[in-house]
């Protein structure tokens, strides 16, 4: 009996074709040489922009050969660009599945992932691409793109700069995008360089006025990026994301009426504010005392951000993890694992606790003006260790379980280790100029 379930996932192919397909019965891909001719029309029309057409021709092809690469990519990107980010994830991950050294689908599956902040896995996948294609620079491109957004701003410039040793000609993108990377590690000055480059290189590209304006507005240039973006809405008129960062500066200016009024704006036109509009909203509702409706606009942000392909909070898990570091960490094992010592030959690193809006920006920033420290913000060194501690320390078990380990006659030198991890990591990272380093930790 045929089964004519459609997928879940939303792509248009029945289940036995999409999320329920058994690789095991794929025909090779020699036999799919009698499709290229469909495969060419589908091309075609999406060159021509009739996406349709194209998702109508792609189907066709992946109900007779749902594991034919190309169809799996062009579908993907048809879901995506409709909209369905559950179907183009679900269609990107299974064309990475058949083929690893696929660098396409693992280049879009990258984008797709990074949109929806799931930065661990996305940075999985970059580095992979960079495996595939050491000198293709959209690999690198890749993983300066994820690396910045993960809050590595000095190890994405590498990759960046990559891109442009690489490429060896003009690539105001790419300017722009190291310009950000710059402003993420506070280097003002260059970053608005490079903006200025990127800009004045035609064609005018919106992300590179955005940026720009955004790098202006966090430096407290709020004319300037007034400027800006009176110069980005003459080319990209009606453009919401610019409007927002509009209203971003228009509220640092302590002018939260006419903010508001912008985003109110928005929605009235028949836009659908998006999450990112609904948070900046949120915001202005609540510096002007209306904390109900600014609770109603950060929930109704987060629903929409879920709808259009964020990750969820995973509690489950989060809960799992309590659970195991208050199982392992009690008092008697806290009092029996070894302590590591001081490395005294270079800058110590202090840890500034908090949870979120407790003050810990607030300290740093005052400690940092003293010439011998260095600010390092919410540094993802220690998560890192919890992710290699089974492999440095030889164990079975993941973090916490794994530092049982140290109890061990083989891996007594075993925090030694780990602290030497976190020590070399923040020196590449540049925070061993200085006697003293020291990063941010939000407790969650």
């Amino acid at each position: 009996m045929t089964d004519l379930t459609p997928c879940d996932c939303g792509s248009g192919l029945r289940r036995v074709r999409c999320c329920a397909l058994d690789f095991a019965d794929l025909a090779p891909a020699s036999a799919h040489a009698v499709l290229s001719p469909l495969m060419a029309q589908a091309e075609a029309h999406f060159a021509a922009g009739d996406v349709a057409a194209a998702e109508q021709a792609a189907l066709q092809v992946l109900e007779l050969a749902p594991g034919r690469e190309d169809a799996l990519l062009l579908h993907a990107r048809l879901c995506r660009q409709l909209g369905r980010s559950k179907a183009a994830e679900a269609l990107l991950r299974r064309a990475v599945a058949l083929n690893p050294n696929h660098f396409w689908a693992t280049n879009d599956l990258t984008l797709l992932l990074l949109a929806q902040g799931a930065l661990a896995e996305a940075e999985g996948h970059a580095r992979n691409t960079i495996r595939i294609a050491p000198q293709n620079p959209q690999a690198h491109n890749l993983m300066g793109l994820v690396l910045t957004e993960a809050n590595r701003p000095q190890v994405g410039e590498y990759h960046y700069r990559q891109v442009l040793a690489l490429t060896a000609r003009d690539e105001p993108v790419t300017w722009a995008n190291l310009a950000w990377n710059l402003k993420a590690q506070g280097r003002i000055d260059e970053a608005r360089a490079l903006y200025q480059r990127a800009i004045a290189s035609p064609p005018p590209v919106q992300q590179t006025y955005l940026g720009y304006a955004k790098m202006e507005e966090a430096d407290r240039k709020f004319e300037r990026a007034l400027e800006i973006l009176d110069e980005a809405e003459r080319l990209f008129p009606g453009t919401p994301s610019m409007r927002l960062t509009r209203a971003t500066v228009l509220a640092r200016l302590g002018q939260h009426e006419a903010a508001l009024a912008l985003l109110n704006a928005l929605e009235q036109g028949g836009g659908l504010l998006g999450p990112s509009e609904l948070s900046e909203k949120g915001r202005l509702l609540e510096r002007m005392g209306l904390h109900d409706e600014a609770f109603a606009c950060f929930d109704e942000g987060k629903k929409r951000a879920l709808a259009f392909g964020a990750r969820p909070y995973m509690a489950a898990q989060a809960g799992d993890l309590v659970a195991r570091l208050q199982g392992f960490f009690s008092a008697r094992r806290l009092a029996t694992l070894p302590v590591a010592q001081a490395r005294l030959d270079m800058p110590q690193p202090v840890f500034i606790l908090g949870f979120p809006r407790s003050g810990t920006t607030l300290i740093e920033q005052t400690l940092s003006v003293h010439p011998q420290i260095a600010a390092g913000d919410e540094l993802p060194f220690i998560n890192d260790i919890t992710q290699i501690m089974p492999r440095i320390l030889a164990s079975p078990l993941n973090y916490p379980e794994a530092l049982a380990e140290l109890w061990m006659g083989d891996q007594r030198d075993g925090l030694e280790e780990l602290r030497d991890y976190y020590l070399r990591r923040a020196a590449k990272a540049g925070y061993s100029r200085t006697r003293q380093g020291f990063s941010r930790i939000r407790c969650r």
